[in-house]
């Protein structure tokens, strides 16, 4: 049987970053906090950021797309 890989069992990601949370941001906060981390904002809808995929904290490499869906405030 194969044994489980586990996360500090694999080489660290070469210039890995930690996606920063921009849960409840406007779209200009969130594009602005993205790209001053080195990564790719995909924008989805209009209003408040919702959702964003990769989720805060995970560890991607620098020029990695992070797709954010906004919607209006109710």
């Amino acid at each position: 049987p194969k044994a489980a890989v586990l996360a500090a069992d694999l080489p660290p990601i070469p210039d890995g970053i930690a996606v920063p949370d921009a849960s409840g941001l406007p779209a200009r906060d969130a594009v602005r906090a993205l790209g001053a981390a080195g990564l790719v904002p995909a924008i989805e809808g209009t209003g408040k950021v919702v959702r964003q995929t990769p989720s805060a904290s995970a560890i991607v490499t620098r020029g990695s797309v992070v797709r954010i869906v906004l919607e209006p405030s109710s």
